[in-house]
């Protein structure tokens, strides 16, 4: 950070997430609800341990899963930040809200299919179908930017960067401002997408599916390095 105002760093912005991260990690150990405590009972040596004997060593074990947990809770807006060449605020109203409503509609049906697999459960059904909304919102991005081998973003990167370099004290307040509203958003942005992948992981009915729900959440920031490397690439464009 330029400044020395002490909100502004990294450490203070993210530290609820980390703390939330913990509580949720704490929350999959011993909730009696959880069908993970089991398997993290085992992987952290809680046996025959509950919240009120744990020991120092314990909670530095919880912190740190907590902060990893925060971390991989966050992919969700890594892919966001990246594709936002592709949140049209541009076009006509109408036509923007036509293409969101038709995208919600399909975004509905794998959500109904949630509901149909766990009627008999409706908070599983709950959990599922926030952590599948989410999921299904970084492909909605994705599927164009493949389409087109990224050459959006990259023109949207590169009338960014060309806009930056003017130099104007307005200009520089400006930038200022929606950078500090954009970063303590994403802030918050964390906390939701940990709880909705914590959820998801809370109603997990095994370790294997565990897995399979962290794959398949961190699953679409895979071409996000590939998106880094085709940029790197258009240097000489610029």
């Amino acid at each position: 950070m330029e400044s020395n105002r002490w909100w502004e760093f990294y450490f203070i912005r993210y530290f609820v997430g980390s703390v939330l991260g913990s509580l949720i990690i704490t929350a999959l150990a011993f909730h009696p609800d959880s069908s993970l405590s089991d398997v993290i009972a085992k992987l952290f040596d809680f046996d025959d341990t509950n919240l009120l004997t744990l020991k120092s060593d314990h909670f530095w074990v919880i912190l740190s899963f907590g902060i990893a947990f925060c971390y991989i809770a966050s992919s969700p807006i890594l892919v966001m930040h990246a594709l936002r060449a592709h949140f049209d605020f541009q076009s006509d109203t109408n036509i923007t809200c036509k293409v969101w409503l038709f995208r919600l509609i399909i975004i509905a049906l794998p959500l109904g299919f949630v509901w149909i697999v766990f009627k008999e459960s409706p908070v599983k059904a709950t959990f599922f179908s926030a952590y599948g909304l989410v999921v299904a919102f970084q492909f909605f991005l994705l599927t164009p930017a493949l389409n087109e081998k990224f050459n959006s973003i990259f023109s949207f990167y590169k009338a960014l960067a060309k806009d930056r370099a003017k130099t104007s004290e307005d200009r520089r307040q400006f930038i200022e401002s929606y950078k500090h509203l954009r970063e303590h958003g994403n802030a918050f942005l964390i906390l939701f997408c940990e709880l909705v992948l914590g959820c998801a992981l809370f109603v997990s009915n095994s370790l294997s599916e565990a897995l399979i729900v962290i794959i398949i959440w961190i699953f679409p920031t895979i071409p996000i390095w590939f998106l880094g490397t085709f940029l790197e690439s258009r240097v000489k464009n610029v």
